[in-house]
């Protein structure tokens, strides 16, 4: 590399024309690149929907669901198969190991479907297969409401569908709500029965009468005709006219027997906005297209259609995606803006304006090749990849620090401007290119994370290799050739020079501050006058501290990663651990003294001991420190909501307007929430899905979401504002009713959700039932809840096979009847332009909704005989369960919960609380339990962390040995990684925080790397010291010395790059105002307090432990060496 930068400063003019297209194409580029909030990962799940309408859940199972699973429960990279079988409908989700292709998965899925296909029922649709695909979600809502027909807003939301369909980057717009038009065929039973005709002749005639069947063609002469038969009408009424059958030479018309209503869908839902009936459409996005533009558009277009409504109407924007994207950059973009100045403010103060100017040069021109290397992988900039950018904000200067610092080293030594740009970046280039390694070793296991969050996070590590890599080459290209014509000879320099390498004329704050830590450090590096036992008393000293600090932070890891707290069994151990390494101290003093009376001095004055000892006492001072005041442990942190649900269940089977009576008080009640933007109401489902397998639902569901303001515009926390409208609706009875926030961050289900699985569903229901009781009494839980429902009511049909064969019918026959009576047979299609709509055959609504709706119907036997339907069934009034859900083919019901973390309670001892609650139940024969959901995601994590941290320790380690070609300097560097550990546990008490799986582990890892970078340029100084002939401890004084200020510099630019989107506190450079806050702050502030206070720590404490060690390590080495020669 040293002969890259000597090119680059033998070609200055290359250099810099280099550097304008850096800017130009780096700008474009950056202008140019998607947004989006979250990343577009790709999940290996399919899903296979069958709908079977009529069908109750039991028969679902039996006739449907569990014929298809067979087809797949062998599917190869088959992780789990889930389903659940509603009235009419099954879902089957089928998820495969995160190594799977999607492609593939999607093959294998369609083949074992068309295998169960002949097995299912012939009235079965055919199943749908799709997978989940996040850039299919909507990224923009438009809700129309107003004092119209529900007819008139259909066709005013059709309207502006197709004008925003014409929209350049719009892929779909989807109309929800309303209802569709419908040719209703109300059938009489009784005219049917005195005609002597059944509802199948009813049926029949319309499918064969309205139709348009192509006749073939006719060739005349030189001309071919196309032959048609079209037969639709072009009036609804007109079916009315078709013949059923003829008697006594009378025909016998459709109108006779049934009533032809050209009406609508019978409503099955309701939606309001702000207490009005509504509509809305959902926006999808092209693929690629950039989302801020096409929500720009849309918005444009909704202001434009909005114009031209009536006063009375309201057609608002309900959600966009775009505006919180836009939100999500603009702060990150004030983060990476105030820690650019923060940079340079400090540098500048170090350093002087023209280093200053050099060094923050790495800053936009990392940034600037890393957005062309992005966009060239094809990401889009998305929340991850944008905090990815602020954290290696601070770390981007690191290597143009110490590179820049060292070039003006030399010109203050004297050297002139191209030999100073060449020795000074010469000198640096293998310690930067290493420590540059060993970070990007710490994040490089990182690449492979398995399972859902392992897709989400992936473009964290991506991002900062890629950034981390471009400030090394800046630093060896740009930085060097920028000194060379920028950075001028100080003035005195060779003075400075000397008196800061030998500590003399402490005459400006700098010397006098270097003079203090010369002094400090040479404090620390006394050993004392020689006593006996000098080869007993250093490796009795390393082989304590060593196996002390490096046990202590063992178990302290593993206590987090596994979710334990140090109390009980750890602490036990450590104190253990504490106790053995003072025995063994106190036992090398009482040897040591025995000189005494010969004059010698007691080992124990040795203040490289004190030193290596203070720092293990502190270690496990702090772990018992962090057991009794730390916050515990949670897999993602919990930004402020920008929403709240309330969800209502109400017990199978409730009408629609039941549900929307109580509905409508619970509008009432929170119509006054705090800091409330708008609200959106969905009556008989949960609304539009925002995210993949999110909304929709059971008809018993209900959905009111209280959308709040944006962040900065609210006057108290959603959290706070969340707990008011609970106690608000606390006194509503009639339905479930539970307040939920919307989930940010990759899908990982609830904090508690505990499965019971077994075959006897009813021993299930009573097991789950019991639980629930119980688990509402646990302090710290809440919304706890499971997915049984045994209260779907039935009328039970048994038909008498007996009579009806004597009757000349069958089952099938019955049933049919049956379902086209009170489901409804769609029979054909009604086309006018270029619409069109069913037409249904049923019985009217006053007949559906009797007591007996099965009274006066009739089937017709092989003589044309009228027989009723009373006589060849009994009917049952029962009731069963809503919905039968399996997991790998086992009936399984599941118990979820949601932690009170606001309160101080967390997820692992909850969980650890839930499980003695099961242990000590009564479990029937045959039933066993599991978690699920975030405790599955949190125990692979936990897993793969503890793996990552380990290999990127052995990664670091092996670089290290590859550069110094021995053990000892490793071992110091690696030193300072277990010192950073202090800081982290210090920081998440100081700021009551939980120990994040994910963020705070993360942080941990990257501090991993982060932290050896300063040890590896002080113990690279020190061996070029030792190579000039430097005896040791004046090899350790004088590297120290040389590289305080390179180290400060690049721990305080790291740490103050960081500092605005920790706090949440910056500057907004937009609009000219300081922000407090922010949902950036909330989601990456643990990662950030690790990395910050891990930091502050290693680099303070690194300053005066890692010479010591190194000092006493290489005493031990050479003083073994002498005795063997």
């Amino acid at each position: 590399m040293s002969s890259l930068t000597a090119l680059a400063l033998k070609r200055p003019l290359t250099i810099y024309v280099l550097m304008a297209i850096v800017v130009f194409a780096g700008l474009s580029t950056y202008i140019g690149l998607p947004r989006e909030s979250f990343p577009e990962i790709k999940i290996p799940l399919i899903l296979v929907s069958t709908s079977y309408p009529g069908t109750a859940p039991s028969d679902m199972e039996s006739q449907v669901t569990r014929k298809i699973e067979l087809e797949l429960k062998g599917l190869s990279g088959l992780k789990e198969l889930r389903s659940t079988s509603y009235d009419g409908y099954s879902l089957i989700e089928v998820e495969f190991n995160p190594e799977v292709d999607l492609d593939t998965a999607l093959q294998k899925v369609r083949e074992g479907v068309d295998r169960a296909r002949p097995e299912l029922p012939e009235e079965v649709d055919d199943p749908s297969i799709t997978d989940i695909d996040f850039s299919r979600t909507p990224i923009m809502v438009v809700t129309l409401a107003g004092d119209f027909s529900i007819d008139r807003l259909k066709q005013i939301a059709d309207d502006l569908k197709d004008e925003l369909e014409a929209i350049a980057g719009v892929n779909l717009v989807r109309v929800v709500g309303g209802r569709n038009r419908e040719v209703h065929v109300f059938a009489d039973p009784q005219r049917l029965t005195a005609y002597g005709l059944g509802l199948a002749d009813l049926v029949e005639t319309i499918a064969q009468e309205h139709l348009t069947v192509p006749g073939g063609d006719v060739d005349l002469g030189r001309l071919n005709f196309l032959v048609r038969i079209p037969a639709e009408v072009q009036r609804p009424e007109d079916i009315g006219r078709f013949i059923v059958s003829v008697r006594n030479g009378r025909a016998i018309r459709v109108s006779d027997v049934a009533q032809v209503v050209y009406g609508f869908e019978e409503e099955t839902t309701r939606a309001r906005l702000n207490g009005r009936e509504a509509i809305s459409l959902t926006i999808e996005k092209r693929t690629g297209a950039n989302i801020i533009e096409v929500a720009r558009k849309v918005r444009e277009k909704v202001e434009q259609r909005r114009a031209s409504l009536p006063p009375s109407a309201e057609l608002e924007v309900v959600a966009d995606q775009s505006e919180d994207i836009e939100a999500m950059v603009r702060e990150l973009e004030n983060n990476v803006l105030s820690g650019l100045v923060l940079v340079l403010a400090v540098l500048f103060v170090a350093m002087g304006w023209r280093p200053a100017v050099i060094v923050a040069a790495a800053i936009p021109f990392s940034m600037l090749i890393s957005f062309m290397v992005i966009a060239g992988l094809g990401y889009t900039l998305n929340m991850v990849v944008l905090f990815s950018m602020v954290l290696v904000l601070g770390m981007l200067v690191d290597n143009a620090v110490v590179t820049v610092e060292n070039i003006y080293r030399h010109r203050e030594m004297g050297d002139g401007a191209i030999e100073a740009a060449r020795a000074g970046t010469s000198e640096v280039a293998m310690p930067i290119i290493a420590s540059t390694a060993t970070t990007l070793c710490a994040f490089a296991p990182m690449l492979v994370w398995p399972g859902i969050i392992g897709e989400f996070m992936k473009y964290l590590p991506v991002t900062l290799i890629i950034g981390l890599s471009s400030s090394l080459f800046v630093a060896l290209v740009f930085n060097p050739t920028i000194a060379r014509g920028l950075l001028s000879a100080p003035r005195g320099t060779t003075s400075k020079a000397l008196g800061r390498e030998t500590g003399t004329a402490p005459t400006s704050p700098t010397s006098r501050g270097l003079a203090l830590y010369r002094r400090m450090l040479l404090t620390a590096l006394d050993p004392g006058p020689p006593v006996p036992f000098f080869f007993l008393r250093n490796w009795l000293l390393l082989g304590v501290f060593f196996v002390g600090l490096a046990g202590a932070t063992l178990l302290l890891l593993i206590s987090m990663l596994l979710g334990f707290q140090p109390p009980g069994t750890l602490l036990a151990a450590l104190a253990g651990l504490a106790a053995t390494a003072f025995a063994l101290e106190g036992l090398a003093w009482l040897l040591s003294t025995l000189a005494l009376p010969f004059g010698r001095r007691s080992w124990i004055t040795d203040n490289r001991a004190r030193v290596l000892y203070s720092m293990g006492l502190l270690l496990v001072v702090t772990i018992f420190a962090y057991g009794k005041l730390g916050s515990g442990t949670e897999l993602f942190p919990e930004p402020d909501p920008r929403a709240i649900w309330v969800d209502f269940e109400f017990p199978s089977g409730t009408n629609l307007d039941a549900q929307d009576a109580l509905v409508r008080q619970a509008e009432a009640l929170t119509a006054n929430t705090a800091d409330l933007d708008d609200m959106v109401t969905n009556v008989g489902s949960t609304g539009i899905a925002l995210e993949p397998s999110t909304g929709g639902g059971a008809s018993n569901l209900s959905r009111i979401s209280l959308n709040l303001l944006k962040y900065h515009q609210r006057s108290q926390t959603s959290i706070l504002t969340l707990e008011q409208a609970r106690r608000a609706l606390a006194g509503l009875t009639g339905a479930r009713i539970t307040l939920d926030r919307p989930q940010e961050g990759p899908p990982t289900g609830k904090p508690v959700e505990l499965r019971l699985i077994g075959e006897d569903y009813q021993a299930l229901a009573e097991l789950a039932d019991r639980l629930r009781d119980r688990l509402e009494t646990l302090p710290g839980l809440y919304n706890v809840d499971h997915d049984y429902d045994p209260g779907y009511p039935e009328l039970r049909v048994h038909v008498d096979r007996e009579e009806a064969v004597r009757a000349g019918t069958n089952t099938q026959e019955v049933a049919l009847a049956i379902r086209t009576a009170l489901a409804g047979t769609e029979v054909a299609k009604f086309r006018t332009g270029e619409d069109e709509y069913e037409i249904t055959v049923r019985l009217p609504p006053s007949r559906r909704r009797s007591a007996d709706p099965i009274a006066g119907l009739s089937v017709i036997d092989e003589q044309g005989q009228v027989i009723p339907l009373r006589s060849l069934v009994r009917v049952e009034a029962t009731s069963g369960p809503a919905a039968i859900r399996r997991v790998d083919l086992k009936r399984v019901i599941t118990l979820e919960a949601d932690v009170d973390h606001a309160a101080g309670y967390r997820d692992p001892d909850l969980r650890r609380q839930v499980a003695e609650v099961v242990e000590a139940m009564d479990t029937p024969a045959g039933v066993r339990w599991e978690f699920a959901g975030s405790n599955q995601e949190e125990e692979e994590s936990k897993t793969f962390l503890s793996r990552a941290f380990v290999v990127a320790l052995l990664l670091i380690g092996l670089i290290l040995v590859t550069e110094f070609d021995s053990l000892v300097t490793p071992l110091t560097i690696l030193v300072s990684v277990m010192l950073s550990l202090i800081g982290v546990l210090w920081g998440l008490i100081l700021t009551g925080m939980p120990f994040g799986i994910i963020m705070t582990g993360i942080g941990v890892i990257s501090l991993a790397g982060i932290v050896v970078n300063n040890a590896i340029v002080l113990c690279d100084f020190i061996f070029q010291q030792r190579r000039q002939g430097a005896t040791r401890r004046e090899a350790i004084v004088a590297a120290g010395l040389t590289r305080l200020r390179p180290v400060l510099l690049t721990a305080i630019t790291t740490i103050l790059g960081l500092i605005p989107l920790t706090t949440g506190i910056n500057f907004d450079f937009f609009s000219g105002e300081l922000l407090l806050g922010g949902e950036s702050s909330d989601w990456w502030g643990p990662m950030g307090v690790a990395v910050i206070f891990g930091l502050a720590a290693a680099t303070v404490l690194t300053l005066v432990v890692v010479p010591v060690t190194y000092d006493v390590l290489a005493g031990a080495v050479e003083s073994r060496r002498a005795r063997q020669n």
